[in-house]
């Protein structure tokens, strides 16, 4: 459920089928971007965006 709705959100966001944790790690760094990754480092897993974004690299990747 969460892969599909962050997917959705980066779809509205940006254009592109990709789950909006990928799409933030992938921006340049900066305040706004450090304070996401820490929230949702907090709210799942330690390295939350990090993972995702490889998740969704490797399966880009095979498609």
């Amino acid at each position: 459920m969460h892969w599909a709705a962050s997917s959705c959100l980066g779809l509205l966001l940006t254009g592109r089928y990709k789950p909006f944790c990928a799409v933030v790690y992938e921006t340049r760094d900066c305040a706004a971007r450090r304070a996401f990754l820490r929230a949702m480092d907090r709210v799942f897993e330690p390295d939350h965006c990090r993972i995702i974004w490889a998740t969704w690299a490797v399966g880009n990747a095979i498609r």
